[in-house]
């Protein structure tokens, strides 16, 4: 299994986390402490989407540092005594993208504009395999 991890986000271009078909098995969100702001994790199933006109195929909500303990989808864990992690496990074959795998942070559930530097989860891995 391919794991693909973003730390940092330019602009609001996009991250490619497979330019081919895949299934994504797993999404863990490692959000940032002092996020004062909700962000969405925008995933396409495209390999060079256009943040705010192309739709994207699923939307994560990564609440505000302080509600993360009531997070809408997947749940919130500690891992080694401070650092919480939200994961999103998606069972059986997984999260399948016929074209590509793409994500992009932003500020808004479809729109383009990046979310700030304090508001960007601290890290994002993704969990995939290629289609055989």
């Amino acid at each position: 299994m391919a794991v693909f991890t973003a730390t940092t986000w330019v602009d609001d271009t996009e991250q490619t986390v497979s330019a081919s078909a895949c299934r994504v098995k797993c999404i863990e969100v490692f959000p940032n402490e002092a996020q004062a702001n909700e962000v969405y994790l925008q995933i396409w199933d495209v390999v060079d989407p256009d943040p705010g006109t192309t739709a994207p195929m699923m939307v994560l909500r990564i609440p505000t540092a302080d509600s993360q303990g009531n997070a809408t989808v997947g749940t919130w864990t500690t891992s080694g005594g401070s650092s919480r992690k939200m994961k999103i496990v998606f069972s059986g074959y997984g999260l399948v993208f016929t074209t590509a795998c793409t994500i992009l942070c932003t500020t808004t559930v479809s729109g383009q504009t990046a979310a700030t530097t304090t508001s960007l989860p601290k890290l994002v891995r993704v969990y995939y395999q290629p289609h055989a």
